[in-house]
């Protein structure tokens, strides 16, 4: 077995000395024995570093397809962006990326890179690649006439004859939908002449004539469509239609049979054929057809079609279609109708001698009426004639009166009552019902998931294992009070079956979600109704280690205990990213072990640090050469900045990629669709271009992560946070004035009671003094420090701009005379500049 410890304390070594190549060859051995996509990622980052592209592509796209199979589809758009940077002509992440936008419903980004794939693909000649491409386009924007227009001429041009008459006839449909009738008979003709054997166009041909009302002109298309592609179903059925309505019985009749022949089994042409014997007179010719559909019909649950038929025709065979009526009626709960064909059947059966069936018969019907004089008159004749009385005895039996009407609907009663219908078969147990929620959650399908385990909680309130897997879930989509009801629900759950330490797991669990919930006061220890500074962490004791390892690792912040444990080769793992500047997937790993180990000051102190590395430095790990990033616009400011390739691909082969690699044919596609863009998509989901967003940061594609948080942004519920994080991301890249506009705009847009207020204030300070603006720094400093002066740094931060903290006192959080002072100190910029402001914070 691998030792996965061992193998990153010696890829450690090997960076430590510069040795890129066999820290590579070590991860390479963790990718062989356990494929995972951080460690396909990490060597990706490793190959761009020793300056190998094509090797580091190749990784990126095995992590891709692992994030991808295990459900983490944010993080394979992520990697498919790095992908792109490297080479912007990579069809098969342009294609990953338009279907993980697909998935996500961004349908916008979705097509832009499908219309990317598809021109790189027709350059390499992959025909049928490209027809598979432009056929996901099409889907996405099914009713864009201009878009589908575009695509029709490069499909002819490309040599798709079938696909352009295709395509030409799809529009012509759109028209007639739309009832413009001269636009769809042009776009017919043009597919008619590309190809002029299509039977599609000439059955649209047809309809568009006969709705014209030239049904000799529509006849005259299906017939030539027959010629030329033979006797099919459909085109038969149409013939018949159009043979009947020109009044040509005789032609439509034979069509109709010949379809028959064609299908024996479609009850539906029997019905037509019934329909036209019917029509022209030919009673029994038609009950033959009809009678031949009426069982089908009533299985499918077509009762009103039956019964019209069954009333038509039941004179003809008085006996069994008053049987089927009757059970339809009682279906429909018409017993007024019930109990009227109960009593005509009776006479039927009476008047072919079948005395018995026909009693039978009239007990149904006076248990649907039992105050019925005539039919309790017919139950005593027949019950005479069944039961005649005895020579002897005559006299009195004549004058001996009818049982009571009660007294027979009693002896009903007794009558054993049919079985209960068997339940339905082929529904799922809860065993597979849950493993389907697992695949749901695996897949990032959680509104399914939710909505599966939710249903079954209603049946199974006490399993365990469907709370469990609605925590996970609750979890994963940010449900935070949610996932702590589980967790209390589970904690009952477990101690009711006397698992004492589960259940103090659980309480644990929901205490690392929210320490302040109220739900939990009394329950664990360290609750509190109000947030509380985090404890100082413990001093770290430092174990001894080798001047080898001391080298690695100056800091000795390897836990020599940890090896033999997950947790701690978890930890050991978040501390190597740490070092080399993977700062998103440490903090992700720190933030999984804090879930398991709520509290803990040394893992609290490790996130805290890996944050603030986040926020502040570049990435560790950049593309070769890097280049100056191009700074796109706000959302506001220009709409085609939306749609700038070059803004998704930042390298020089994808800002070439737009004008030269293009054709003029496929910027055309993709300018028509903008143009209908709003008609064809609704608003997208903001949580997803957030959640993109920070997906993008952490990979480190900053422009892409701005562009996301521009999107998400116009949804006012996630103004301030895309803000904030546009903010962050322009820090990064050293576009101060932009950072500074960000973070004032999220300030703008912040409760005058939002402890954010002051966390916002510092980051805007650090954009002033980076951008070399220390009064403004100082002055946003200084109301900082009143507020806490134990936040952050900002005393050092103080002292190094030349501002003096020893006096400053601490205001009450929540004084209103103090908040208002507060809010008005925060236009931090003098009359000149805030004009200057203005003009770039307008466009937001």
């Amino acid at each position: 077995m691998v030792d996965k410890t061992k193998i990153m304390q010696e890829a450690r070594k090997f960076l430590a000395k510069g040795q890129v190549d066999k820290a590579i060859e070590e991860y390479q051995k963790l990718s062989k024995a356990s494929p995972d996509g951080n460690i396909f990622n990490t060597i990706g980052d490793l190959y761009i570093k020793s300056g190998n592209n094509k090797a580091a592509v190749e990784e990126y796209h095995n992590a891709a397809k692992h994030y991808t199979d295990e459900g983490f589809s944010l993080k394979a758009l992520a990697i498919h962006k790095k992908v792109l940077n490297i080479n912007p002509k990579d069809a098969p992440a342009l294609i990953a990326l338009g279907q993980l936008n697909e998935e996500k419903n961004i349908v916008t980004d979705a097509i832009k890179y499908y219309l990317a794939a598809a021109d790189v693909i027709s350059k390499d000649g992959k025909k049928e690649d490209l027809l598979a491409v432009y056929d996901k386009i099409l889907n996405l924007a099914p009713t864009n006439i201009k878009l589908r227009i575009k695509v029709s001429q490069l499909f002819s041009n490309e040599g798709f004859i079938p696909e352009a008459a295709r395509e030409y006839c799809n529009i012509g449909r759109l028209f007639a939908k739309r009832n413009d009738l001269v636009q769809a008979r042009a776009f017919y003709t043009t597919a008619i002449e590309i190809q002029p054997s299509n039977k599609d166009v000439l059955i649209a041909l047809a309809d568009l004539a006969e709705i014209e009302g030239n049904l000799e002109e529509a006849a005259g298309h299906i017939l030539n469509a027959i010629e030329k592609d033979g006797e099919s179903s459909e085109l038969l059925l149409k013939q018949a239609h159009l043979n009947i309505k020109t009044g040509m019985i005789d032609e439509g009749l034979d069509s109709l049979n010949k379809l028959l022949e064609l299908e024996p089994d479609n009850y539906n042409i029997r019905i037509e054929l019934g329909d036209l014997y019917q029509q022209t007179g030919d009673i029994m010719a038609a009950w033959e057809e009809y009678k031949q559909v009426i069982t089908p019909i009533i299985e499918e649950g077509r009762s009103a079609e039956a019964i019209s038929i069954l009333e038509t025709f039941k004179e003809l065979e008085a006996i069994d279609n008053r049987i089927k009526l009757i059970d339809l009626y009682k279906a429909n709960e018409d017993m007024d109708k019930a109990f009227k064909e109960l009593y005509n059947l009776h006479v039927a059966y009476t008047e072919q001698a079948k005395i018995v069936e026909a009693f039978e018969v009239l007990k149904q019907a006076r248990m649907i009426n039992p105050d019925d004089e005539e039919v309790n008159q017919a139950i005593a004749e027949l019950d005479r004639m069944l039961n005649p009385p005895e020579p002897d005895r005559e006299a009195a039996d004549q004058v001996e009166e009818a049982p009571a009407p009660e007294d027979i609907a009693a002896e009903s009663v007794q009558e054993p009552m049919a079985a209960p219908p068997a339940s339905p078969s082929g529904e799922k147990s809860l065993p597979e019902l849950l493993n389907e929620a697992d695949v749901f959650i695996q897949y990032g399908l959680l509104g399914d998931a939710q909505s599966l385990l939710e249903a079954e909680r209603m049946k199974y309130p006490s399993h365990i294992d469907i709370h469990l897997k609605l925590k996970t879930v609750y979890m994963e989509m940010k449900e935070v009070d949610q996932a702590v009801t589980e967790c209390i629900i589970l904690s009952a759950l477990y101690k009711s079956s006397g698992d004492e330490a589960q259940s103090q797991a659980m309480l644990m669990n929901a205490f690392g979600l929210n320490p302040h919930d109220s739900r939990l006061e009394g329950k664990v220890d360290g609750w509190s109704p109000e947030p509380v500074a985090a404890p100082e962490p413990a001093p770290v004791v430092t174990p001894e280690i080798s001047p080898e390892i001391s080298a690695v690792d100056p800091q000795g912040s390897i836990d020599a205990t940890m090896g033999v444990s997950a947790s701690g080769e978890q930890m050991i793992e978040a501390d190597f990213h740490m070092q080399q500047g993977f700062y998103g997937e440490a903090a992700a790993i720190y933030r999984e072990l804090l879930v398991k180990s709520p509290g803990d000051a040394t893992l609290t102190q490790k996130l805290a640090d890996t944050e603030a590395k986040l926020a502040e430095a570049t990435p560790a790990v950049a593309p070769e050469a890097p280049k100056q990033e191009k700074v796109i616009p706000f959302a506001g400011e220009s709409e085609e900045s939306l749609f700038d390739f070059s803004s998704v691909l930042e390298s020089d082969e994808a800002k070439d990629m737009e004008v030269d690699a293009m054709d003029a044919d496929v910027l055309d596609i993709f300018n028509e669709f903008k143009k209908g863009l709003s008609m064809e998509v609704e608003t997208e989901d903001s949580a997803t271009h957030y959640d993109l967003g920070i997906a993008y940061k952490e990979m480190g594609l900053l422009d892409d992560s701005i562009k996301e948080f521009q999107t998400a942004q116009r949804d006012p519920a996630y103004y301030s946070q895309c803000m904030t994080m546009m903010g962050l991301c322009y820090m990064q890249k050293g576009t101060f004035a932009l950072a500074i506009d960000a973070y004032s705009a999220a300030l703008m847009k912040t409760d005058a009671h939002d402890d954010k207020r002051w966390s916002l204030k510092y980051d805007l300070g650090q954009a002033y003094e980076s951008a070399g603006n220390p009064a403004e720094a100082l002055q946003l400093y200084q109301d900082v420090l009143k507020w806490d002066p134990n936040f952050r740094e900002i005393k050092q931060k103080m002292q190094s701009l030349g501002g003096h903290t020893a006096s400053t006192e601490r205001e009450p959080i929540k004084s209103a005379p103090d908040v208002e002072a507060i809010q008005t100190a925060s236009t931090v910029e003098a009359p000149v500049k805030q004009k200057d402001k203005k003009s770039r914070v307008s466009y937001i």
